[in-house]
């Protein structure tokens, strides 16, 4: 289930960004500590997709 969704429709410009995630959920309710996955898309200017998994661990 998605928990969050951080960014969406953003622009950012080329090269390395970063988006931040407080540890939320949507209703902006602390989730609690544990592994969540991270899933990134990015679509450039003519359309290309780029997605990224990533496994990441919530510590309080």
């Amino acid at each position: 289930q998605t928990i969050r969704t951080v960014s969406q429709g953003r622009s950012a410009s080329a090269g390395s960004n970063t988006v931040l995630w407080d540890g939320r959920n949507a209703a902006g309710i602390a989730m609690p500590a544990g592994s969540y996955i991270l899933r990134l898309k990015a679509t450039d200017d003519q359309g290309n997709v780029a997605t990224a998994t990533q496994q990441i661990l919530l510590v309080r």
